[in-house]
């Protein structure tokens, strides 16, 4: 008999035989009578007695209605199965009746907010570790509750279980086999389900149980996202129509952070590199006080809110983070605020987390460059100073006041205590951007955070029963509204995750999409990034990233078909550690070690994007430059003492021909986060399909509206254009009237935009720079001894 069931807006199917429902029956009787439920079930319907009998007597019951004399007869004979059956549940209401449930399919979390498509649910006996040797293996076998669902399988202890007890998530790698039988019949009721991480088999107590549960995968591998193949081999899909705005450096996206924290509802996850809890979301710190990080936690946590928070363990000899101190502190503020660090320490001691995620209700995330720690937040300005007379408030309190090349943090649970000599040291600002979605984008990073949460729990926590597996969304909910997420950007969500970070085979999405943009590339390259560390040559066995390769294949191509095709490129003019050129000691050692790498692989060695152009006799000013950003102050107390430091620049941005834009926490372009089995990063692909009228090369053009206005406001930044007070209005050919500062940036391609004004404003601050503060490095320091 198939039975259609529906609770709320869930549908479900199951199918059941007469002898399962007289079971069901002749269990609920024997529980009555033995006083273990209060009510008795209601009579098992008497026309059914003699089918009942027949089936018991392995008779056909399908043999007996191919007469049409007993069609009517059949159909009398369901209708009293459904009478029954609502009797049945009607009874039982307000009841825990674990049997009814267990032929409903029916368990504690089976209807939950969100859960899409219901697919089966039954005890069944699972191996975890499956092997070919089929003797003496019943020790290994356990019998707990499955869930099936539109992309994983939930493994619950019994069907009274209000947490599951593992998750089987689905990715492309999905398999479901069926195994061979080994002697006569008794294997012919195992299936193997495997994904790129884990492999299963499966056995139930018919074969029928058997060919619904592989029915039920069969259409979960036909229809859901997480099992097909995706551009650029990322676990997600594209995303069309979707949301997003873009954040540039911490003052705009921490504001945006504390507004998100405060509507949330249900949950909240949050994966830093570092977590500060003493962190404030809002500046000046006094007078905003609850807006302090770990108390806006707090508040939501007692409104019910579930947070969960996944920091790396960083080795303490190597970085000063503390995620020690992060734990226990908010592992204090609240119990529903949930914690758990992780490392491989063992066999990837080198590398780590370095993802940036915060996903609130599975709706809203946010991915880019800025943890939630110290250090971070600044505005387009990046003040150098912070000394205050006694009646100006305090912007950047405590280890917030920072600037790791003079000292790098340092006993961080000491939050309050200043590092640096406000009065005679600068800090050093941080640029960086960060990305907000909302809708189906926001469900694939949210699916992401469960997955590394889940791999955490299972390796590291398994033990820990304040530490729960987190169960992914429904891709198709038919209450969910959606329409208020339209928006005109195609968003994929693309990672770097290998076994040791995540348990799966090796993704590296995030490199394969910048080596396509870069490859595609029309007219202009525009890439912001905390390193560039990378080769021109297949054979370098040391560095493995081939993007400088990449770029400089461009550039020949452009070169060779006469295109004008340019590439700029944005990255701190030294590495952000601790220590100076001039000295040769180990703390320098780090600082000197990736400026070796970094000269390497621009301008010094055969290898070196430079070097590589100059072989091809290309003249490599006409198509790309590198870049840095600088920043000067005096101190506000009548002192005539001013100073420098460079403006660090932490962003991991690519924007290609104004309409296409990769963000994220990769891809930085080092030795850690190219190819997915080092550091784990996750970034997004962002096409705008709104298109805008701008200019490339000073002619017409559709420009992506999102990658347009992120360019524009860098550029502005960048130049000194964003204070600028301007009521000028310019007119360019027929375009509406427009600020001169936007359009003196908005033709990356022009040669006026890109020598006059680029260029010059570079070569006039270096020389400034050079006059007043003697930076360090320069040009003109050709070795240590001779450096300014």
């Amino acid at each position: 008999f198939r039975i259609e069931l529906q609770y709320g807006e869930i549908k479900w199917v199951i199918n059941r035989t007469i002898i399962e429902f007289y079971n069901l029956h002749l269990t609920l009787k024997f529980k009555y009578i033995s006083g273990f439920i209060s009510e008795p079930p209601p009579s098992f319907p008497s026309q059914l007695a003699h089918l009942t009998n027949a089936a018991l007597t392995s008779m056909r019951i399908a043999r007996e209605e191919e007469d049409g004399v007993w069609r009517d007869v059949a159909l009398k004979r369901r209708d009293a199965l459904e009478v029954y059956l609502k009797a049945l549940i009607q009874g039982a209401s307000m009841l825990v009746n674990y049997e009814l449930c267990e032929f409903l399919e029916l368990s504690a979390i089976s209807i939950v907010k969100d859960m899409g498509w219901k697919g089966k649910e039954g005890y069944l006996e699972y191996n975890l570790n499956p092997s070919s040797m089929r003797l003496f293996r019943w020790h290994r076998w356990q019998k707990e509750w499955l869930i099936l669902r539109d992309s994983y399988i939930a493994f619950c202890k019994d069907i009274g279980s209000t947490a599951p007890a593992d998750v089987l998530l689905f990715d492309k790698h999905l398999k479901v086999v069926r195994t061979q039988s080994t002697f006569g019949s008794i294997h012919q009721t195992h299936f193997i389900i495997s994904n790129s991480s884990r492999r299963i088999e499966v056995k139930a107590p018919t074969s029928k149980h058997i060919e619904e549960w592989i029915e039920n995968l069969d259409k979960v591998q036909k229809e859901s996202p997480w099992i097909m193949n995706h551009r650029f081999g990322s676990y997600a899909p594209v995303r069309e129509n979707a949301k997003a705005k873009w954040f540039v450096d911490g003052h705009d996206y921490f504001e945006a952070v504390a507004q998100a924290i405060l509507s949330a509802k249900s949950e909240i996850y949050i994966e830093d590199w570092w977590l500060s809890p003493q962190l404030y979301l809002r500046r000046p710190s006094k007078g905003n006080e609850e807006y302090r990080l770990d108390r806006l936690l707090k508040r939501k946590a007692c409104e019910g809110v579930m947070i969960y928070i996944v920091i790396y363990k960083n080795v303490s000899v190597a970085l000063p983070l503390d995620s020690q101190h992060t734990r226990d502190w908010m592992h204090h503020v609240h119990p529903n605020i949930i914690v758990q660090r992780h490392a491989n320490l063992t066999s990837s001691p080198f590398w780590a987390h370095h993802e940036k995620i915060l996903v609130v209700d599975y709706r809203l995330a946010f991915v880019g460059g800025l943890d939630l720690c110290f250090g971070r937040y600044d505005t387009s300005k990046h003040d150098l100073t912070d000394y205050k007379s006694f009646d100006e408030k305090e912007v950047f309190p405590g280890q917030d006041y920072s600037n790791p090349r003079i000292k790098d943090f340092y006993k961080v649970s000491q939050y309050d205590m200043e590092l640096i000599d406000k009065q005679c040291a600068a800090r050093m600002p941080w640029h960086d951007i960060h990305t907000a979605m909302i809708g189906p984008p926001a469900r694939d990073i949210a699916r992401h955070f469960i997955q590394r949460w889940n791999f955490i729990k299972s390796n590291r926590a398994k033990e820990r029963s304040e530490v729960p597996f987190l169960l992914p969304k429904g891709e198709y909910v038919a209450a969910r509204d959606e329409t208020k997420f339209k928006g005109t950007c195609r968003i994929q969500v693309l990672r770097s995750s290998a076994e040791w970070s995540l348990g799966i085979t090796r993704e590296y999405s995030i490199y394969s999409a910048y080596m396509e943009c870069i490859f595609k590339a029309k007219h202009f390259i525009y890439i912001e990034n905390q390193f560039f560390i990378t080769t021109t040559s297949p054979h370098d066995k040391l560095i493995k990233n081939k993007i400088g390769q990449a770029i400089v294949e461009r550039i020949k191509r452009a070169h060779r078909e006469k295109q004008k095709f340019r590439v700029i490129v944005v990255i701190p003019i030294a590495p952000g550690f601790e220590g100076d050129f001039i000295q040769v000691d180990r703390k320098s050692m780090p600082l000197r070690s990736v400026a070796q790498y970094q000269y390497r692989s621009i301008s010094r060695g055969k290898y070196s994007v430079f070097e590589q152009l100059r072989k091809a006799n290309i003249p490599i000013k006409d198509y790309i430059g590198f870049y840095s950003l600088r920043n000067w102050g005096k101190y506000n107390d009548g002192r005539m003492d001013f100073v420098t430091e460079q403006v660090y620049i932490h962003t991991k941005l690519m924007i290609v021909d104004d309409r296409t834009v990769i963000c994220g926490s990769g891809k930085k372009l080092n030795l850690l986060s190219q190819l997915g089995n080092r550091d784990s990063e996750i970034a997004v692909v962002i096409e705008d399909t709104d298109l805008v009228d701008s200019r490339m090369n000073g002619q017409p053009y559709k420009a992506s509206r999102y990658a347009l206005t992120l360019r524009m406001q860098l550029f502005k930044e960048h130049l000194g254009l964003l204070n600028v007070q301007s009521s000028n209005e310019y007119h360019v050919d027929g375009y509406r009237d427009m600020k001169r500062e936007d359009v003196v940036v908005m033709d990356p391609l022009h040669d006026e935009f890109y020598y006059d004004i680029w260029n010059k404003t570079a070569e006039k601050n270096t020389l400034v720079y050079r006059d007043v503060f003697r930076c360090v490095p320069d040009d003109t320091g050709k070795n240590i001894c001779s450096s300014p």
